[in-house]
């Protein structure tokens, strides 16, 4: 930092030392100092974590006062009674600095990972010297999160407070005892350090004598990890030693000195200004100086890890009874470590129970947020059982794994029953223990709601809320009542608090084994909740019930998705900063290190569909700027009915059914003008096309929807929901209808025009906008590192906004996002990504192999797997999936994450015969039964040691999650 002249500053100087003398009693006055080179019009603020400092509201920050050479500075006096104390009698304080524009109109953050933090002990004077950060920490966005800070590279030996405490107090008591005679300071050097593996030390050397001499090995200082990313280091110096340059060092052991590997970089600069050298020769006592050091501390060469995709209800293992448990991932866990894979990427957990079919086993339709699904329960554990019920759990259990997949019905049922067993024997006693009473009080808000409405869908045996008369809106006053462990019913809300109560545990206990042998855990968050959930019943403001959301027409869906989910009301839900999405998010936080955003275009703009739509082609962008009638009128498109309403002509009806076409006419259709028809009211939606077939499934031929749907879709316009005759939207993919090519040349290039300029130009701004209300809070929420699911129709906004977010997106090998390549390679993969040959929605690689056209299979054998002069075989072999992995392994991709069914396609022996039944879910059927399931255990996964040895060295070939070793180039 430059030099401070305070002949320049006397007025300054002034207030300073007489705020010096006018310190209270119980208060800290901190002096904050920070470097920011600001351009006219700009003001530097900040605030944080307590009342004196604005309490992170922006509107109550503290101004600074701008000095000389890009130097800001400000002083607070903040009463101890508003800081965190530790038993220790540690101080923390979390701020951060912004800037205002236009006259404080506009407000925008310093970029960074996290809050800075300020600890003490017992100064009553501290200065801060900080550097306000311009661009974005991407590493500490990254490696400052719970995944890597708390797992991967987590710190069980870390040093207490307590440690802390002593080397503050040794620097402390240096400092005073020469305090008198030559004025001194105790100055703490910190800095983040993020990617610092358990064996590793971080170490602060200088060019100052007077530290050196303070060294505890022969010629640097070993920092403290209690704070672990943030490193720190206290010295006590006299005024005499008011600059050094300093820098930092790793090793493994801090006597080899020749190990420690410094930054590859320029020394760092301490400089104290000259208006606190004045200070600190009034001072009584000697001050605190706080050096934040900037950049941080980091790696050259980029961390990259791997990591299994498996839905929990697809484990199989020895004691799971019929669908996989969460106590099964821990056996999981165990082959992550044995193979060195460092991620576990799941599928949601939440309940979806609402029709008690196996309609249910749809795992992103959840009745909560918050809710487990009780078919993850280790019945085992949940009460001591007497020898008849163990009895009859083992034949079930049998009986259960006997079976090649799920069978979603039979195994609620059995489990359900259990469960009430369970409940009548033991229930009393869990609920009135400690440790469920504070389960209970951590999950009242959302847990009794729950219960109630879990026992609301027993008594009117429906989950459509609509229809519970009276109880279809409820009060929380009412809930409470019903919820009264005095009512007579008590016993069902009771089995619902008994069942949430076990589930939690068993996650939790899986959570913390895989963060304790360093294994992320990965949740997945779904971008809609079910239409009859206990969210819509209690918060129905909260969305748009008269529309559902789903997908446009791509790679998995001809006709587009419908995922049947009502849409949010994203202006409502601002009104209190999106608190229900902070709160979903915490709770996801308890089990979760991290999480991958389902459908994160959804966050910029979700396809709408009206609920009398079934198939999602015929959904449009929300929110989105419509065209307006004014504007189609200008280019001459005036005939509004011919573009937005099915456009069908005899000719049509010929082609698609053939000799059935006068039938077919006869039914559904009415004559308009010419050979024009149209369809009968009774049919003339999707809803009522689609109902029609299900009363009367023998009555006409099914082959008939298809083509009839499709048919009801030849349109061009889609008039919009709100304004119907005025705002419009064009039909995705309007290019490929019968309606669009019996237009005039001319309109046909006005219609393109529009489209052009619709999806692809008109909304971007709109978009990026909307993105950046919602993505900043969902990072902030907790500290989960965050993975979005950039798939599909991608706007030209979504990479830079992940980008500057530090979101992860995903990379697909055989979904290109350039429509000019057949497929990815996965070694131009970004960094920011992860790298995958294919996710839950799509065949394994084998499936994908054997589904291929035979040419494209070719090209995909000599172009990615360079195999030239031979002919594709037709089966795909272990070593061909073997290549493909090595392949995404050895990409720059941060991670590189596989479904467990390709990781077993290496084997021969392990993996299942027939690859077609490896899929987890066909996006393109609506109704698909999600029961997937391990053909064998966990058991002999892990047993088979040359399995185990070929993923170990898969992971070592590609260099992943392998620890980086001192002699790595650090910068």
């Amino acid at each position: 930092m430059s030099p401070w002249n305070p002949k320049e500053n006397v007025e300054l100087v002034d207030h300073f030392q007489q705020s010096l003398h006018m310190t209270k009693e119980n208060t800290v006055t901190i002096y904050f100092r920070c470097h920011f080179e600001s351009v006219p019009g700009q003001d530097l603020y900040m605030v944080g974590s307590c009342k004196s400092l604005g309490g992170w509201d922006p509107t109550e920050a503290l101004a600074m006062k701008y000095t000389e050479n890009g130097q800001w500075i400000a002083q607070a006096t903040i009463p101890v009674d508003e800081l965190v104390k530790s038993p220790h009698q540690l101080f923390l304080l979390h701020y951060r600095y912004l800037v205002a524009e236009d006259r404080g109109k506009t407000f925008y953050w310093e970029q960074g990972a996290c809050s800075r933090q300020l600890e003490w002990f017992s100064s009553t004077v501290i200065f801060v010297y900080d550097e306000f950060q311009r661009t974005p920490d991407q590493e500490g966005d990254i490696f400052g999160t719970v995944a890597f800070r708390d797992v991967v590279f987590r710190r069980p030996s870390k040093q207490s407070e307590s440690t802390l405490y002593q080397k503050y107090w040794k620097a402390y008591q240096n400092a005073k005892d020469r305090h008198q005679e030559t004025k001194s300071y105790v100055l703490q050097i910190q800095v983040p350090a993020y990617q610092v593996n358990q064996e590793q030390q971080l170490f602060l050397s200088a060019t100052s004598e007077e530290l050196k001499s303070q060294c505890d090995i022969s010629d640097a200082l070993t920092m403290s990890d209690t704070f672990a990313p943030l490193w720190s280091a206290y010295v006590s110096l006299s005024l005499n030693t008011t600059q050094f340059a300093y820098t930092f060092e790793i090793g493994n052991n801090p006597q080899e000195e020749k190990n420690r590997i410094k930054e590859n970089r320029e020394m760092r600069i301490f400089w104290l200004s000259l208006m606190d050298e004045e200070i600190i020769r009034q001072s009584k006592e000697p001050p605190l100086v706080v050096c934040h050091s900037y950049p941080p501390f980091c790696f050259e060469s980029k961390w990259r890890g791997s990591g299994v995709a498996i839905p929990v209800f697809s484990l199989r293992t020895e004691s799971s009874c019929g669908v996989g448990e969460f106590l099964d991932l821990k056996l999981l866990v165990d082959f992550c470590v044995q193979t060195n894979f460092q991620l576990l990427q799941l599928l949601p957990v939440n309940d979806t129970r609402v029709h008690n079919t196996w309609v249910d086993s749809y795992p992103y339709s959840s009745v909560s947020i918050c809710a487990l699904h009780p078919q993850y329960l280790r019945l085992d554990n949940i009460c001591e059982a007497p020898n008849w019920l163990k009895a009859k759990l083992e034949k079930e259990r049998k009986r259960l794994n006997k079976l090649s997949s799920v069978d979603y019905e039979q195994v609620i049922q059995w489990k359900e029953y259990y469960i009430l067993e369970a409940y009548k024997l033991d229930g009393k006693r869990v609920l009135q223990s400690k440790e469920f009473l504070q389960f209970f009080e951590e999950n009242k808000e959302w847990l009794m709601p729950y219960a109630v409405y879990r026992y609301l869908m027993y008594v009117t045996k429906t989950g459509e809320h609509r229809k519970w008369g009276n109880r279809s809106r409820i009060t929380w006053e009412e809930l409470e009542s019903l919820a009264s462990p005095s009512s007579l019913h008590f016993d069902h809300i009771g089995l619902v608090y008994f069942t949430q109560y076990h589930l939690h545990l068993q996650l939790l206990e899986a959570s913390q084994y895989a963060a304790q042998h360093g294994i992320i855990l990965k949740g997945d968050l779904p971008i809609g909740v079910n239409r009859n959930c206990l969210d819509t019943w209690l918060y129905p403001h909260l969305f748009r019930l008269h529309m559902q959301c789903g997908a446009p027409p791509d790679y998995f869906a001809e006709f587009g998705q419908n995922w049947g989910f009502p849409t949010y009301d994203w202006e409502t839900m601002a009104l209190d900063n999106f608190g229900w999405w902070r709160f979903r998010l915490r709770q996801m936080a308890k089990y979760f290190h991290a999480y991958r955003i389902d459908h994160i275009l959804g966050f910029f703009r979700i396809w709408e569909i009206p609920i009398r739509y079934i198939n999602g082609i015929c959904g449009r962008f929300f929110p989105s700027i419509p065209i307006s009638r004014k504007e189609l009128e200008s280019r001459g498109l005036w005939d509004i009915d011919r573009y937005c309403n099915p456009w069908i002509r005899e000719p049509f009806l010929w082609e698609q059914f053939g000799d059935d076409a006068g039938h077919v006419m006869n039914i559904f259709f009415e004559h308009s003008v010419g050979d024009v028809l149209h369809f009968k009211e009774c049919y003339d939606t999707e809803y009522k096309l689609s109902s029609a077939f299900e009363e009367k499934p023998n009555h006409w031929k099914q082959e008939w929807l298809v083509p009839l749907l499709r048919l009801i879709s030849n349109v061009i316009l889609l008039r919009d929901e709100d304004e119907p005759n005025q705002l419009f939207h064009p039909r995705i993919d309007l290019m490929k209808t019968s309606s669009y090519h019996e237009l005039a040349d001319h309109w046909k290039h006005h219609f393109y025009e529009l489209y052009q300029d619709y999806f692809f130009h008109r909304q971007e701004d709109l978009w990026r906008k909307k993105s950046m209300l919602k993505l900043p809070m969902m990072k902030n929420a907790t500290g989960m590192l965050v993975i979005g699911e950039d798939l599909g129709m991608i706007p030209a906004c979504v990479p830079d906004v992940m980008n500057a977010l530090s979101i992860i997106g995903m990379r697909i090998q055989r979904m290109p996002a350039d429509p000019n390549v057949e497929f990815n390679n996965p070694q131009h993969y970004e960094y920011l990504t992860v790298a995958t040959p294919g996710s839950h929605d799509m065949a394994t690689i084998r499936g994908w192999w054997e589904e291929m056209e035979s040419g494209q299979r070719q090209r995909f054998y000599e172009q990615m797997l360079g195999r030239h002069g031979e002919d594709a075989p037709l089966k795909c072999e272990a070593d061909i999936v073997e290549q493909i992995l090595e392949q995404h392994v050895s990409s720059p991709s941060i991670w590189a994450i596989f479904l467990l069914q390709d990781i077993l396609g290496m084997d021969e022996k392990l993996r299942r015969d027939n690859p077609a039944e490896e899929q987890i879910n066909v996006p393109a059927n609506p109704k698909h039964y999600w029961r997937y399931r391990l053909h064998i255990p966990l058991e002999q996964i892990l047993a088979s040691t040359e399995f185990i040895h070929k993923c170990r060295k898969l992971n070592q070939k590609g260099g992943r999650g392998k620890k980086y070793s001192v002699d790595r180039e650090i910068v």
